[in-house]
């Protein structure tokens, strides 16, 4: 059989499933079991390369997983980001194109704040939190993109955090499993940029694509409240407490949600130049923001601190003064650590916030070593490591690598 005939035949049968990139989906399907490009395999088909039955029948069994709705990244296991080639399944939010965008703005801001460090005659380590990482998409750019800058990525999701350790594995990033509104107390007041992704689709709003809607999981999607805004509430919050007075915030939102985070972010009191910024296709994508000093920070609500303080979200004296600030900003000043991986202690009850253990002091120069783990480890029903090695073993999807 013609490589040609397969792919027609393939994205004819996914045409009739209603997905709208039917032809390019078939290539990708047919590149990932080929171990070639989609370039390569255009060139094959038009060449009129024969396949066999080794081809055919893997193609089939995968075509046919696609036509179900199931996403193409869960088929051959990675996803596209930036330079990078991301592990991704079962469990975890896939990156979107939209998001290197927010990617770009977070490492330029990087670049220019370490630029001004120089100009200073103060080189130092700089340090990014990536909050709600997901796959760990934003902190593995950045960490690969800005080797001279110290990252942590937080996220709250067991699944989520088993597939970010996969991919940031030999990053050098800190990978905390913890809630992003209260993680990190040991760097506040120091930290150089906040990245973030979080979850923001407002309850009425479910997506329509079965791919987004039935596969992406909803702690990924959904960002409670009545207009989905409490988690990018909460992370503007935490964003105030961790930067030191010059820091920066990139948070990605919805399109249409720009103004209401532009007002948050005045309200709260400690940002300047807030402004609203776009992806490539012109669309409101992400708030953007400088620290400035302030001795008192607001939570993300108005009513008080009653509210506030039951989301854990009353920053009330917690940056303080400009020599505190100096005092804490010791912490991007030591030596680069090996990488670690840090779990939070559980919770004392049900809605209570996650208390992360705070990490050990580094010590001076350590020998590489590998990431350790503290207690306590993820729960027996490890299932989103197994998972994930089912569905990459099933296609034989290799260990994720850069790529070239």
């Amino acid at each position: 059989m013609k490589l040609s005939d397969a792919l027609h035949a393939a994205a004819a049968h996914l045409s009739r499933a209603g997905i709208v990139t039917a032809r390019l989906d078939a290539e990708l399907l047919a590149g990932h079991l080929l171990g070639r490009s989609l370039g390569q395999v255009r060139a094959a088909a038009i060449a009129g390369r024969e396949v066999d039955e080794d081809f055919t029948g893997p193609f089939n069994q995968a075509v046919g997983e696609r036509a179900k709705r199931v996403p193409l990244q869960h088929i051959t296991g990675s996803a596209p980001f930036r330079h990078l080639s991301l592990a991704v399944g079962p469990g975890v939010f896939i990156p979107r194109p939209e998001t290197e965008q927010v990617a770009e703005v977070a490492i330029t801001s990087l670049r220019q704040l370490d630029a001004e460090s120089i100009k200073q005659g103060r080189r130092r380590h700089l340090i990014a939190v990536d909050l709600c990482t997901g796959s760990g998409a934003l902190a593995a750019a950045i960490a690969s993109e800005v080797p001279r800058a110290r990252v942590w990525a937080v996220e709250i999701d067991h699944d989520a955090f088993t597939w970010a350790e996969r991919n940031l594995e030999d990053t050098g990033v800190t990978l905390v499993l913890g809630d992003a509104a209260t993680a990190l107390p040991e760097l506040d007041g120091t930290v150089d940029l906040v990245v973030a992704n979080p979850p923001y689709i407002a309850p009425n709003q479910v997506p329509t694509q079965p791919e987004v809607r039935d596969y992406d999981p909803p702690v990924a999607l959904y960002g409670q409240g009545p207009d989905g805004l409490d988690v990018p509430k909460r992370v503007l919050a935490a964003a105030a407490r961790l930067t030191r007075p010059g820091g920066v915030i990139v948070m990605e939102h919805g399109d249409g949600q720009g103004p209401a985070l532009r007002r948050l972010a005045a309200r709260l009191g400690p940002w300047r130049d807030i402004k609203t910024l776009p992806d490539l296709a012109g669309r409101d994508r992400m708030l953007y923001a400088v620290r400035r000093p302030v001795g008192r920070l607001r939570g993300p609500d108005d009513d008080g601190a009653n509210g506030a303080a039951d989301r854990g979200a009353v920053w009330d004296g917690l940056v303080g003064s400009d020599a505190a600030h100096a005092a804490r900003r010791e912490v991007s000043d030591r030596p680069v650590t090996a990488p670690r991986t840090e779990v939070a202690e559980p919770s004392a009850g049900p809605g209570d916030p996650v208390a992360v253990a705070p990490a050990p002091a580094p010590a001076p120069r350590p020998a590489p070593r590998a990431p350790r783990r503290s207690a306590p480890a993820l729960p027996p029903p490890a299932t989103p490591r197994e998972q994930a090695d089912r569905v990459l073993a099933r296609y034989g999807h290799a260990r994720p690598r850069r790529a070239d």
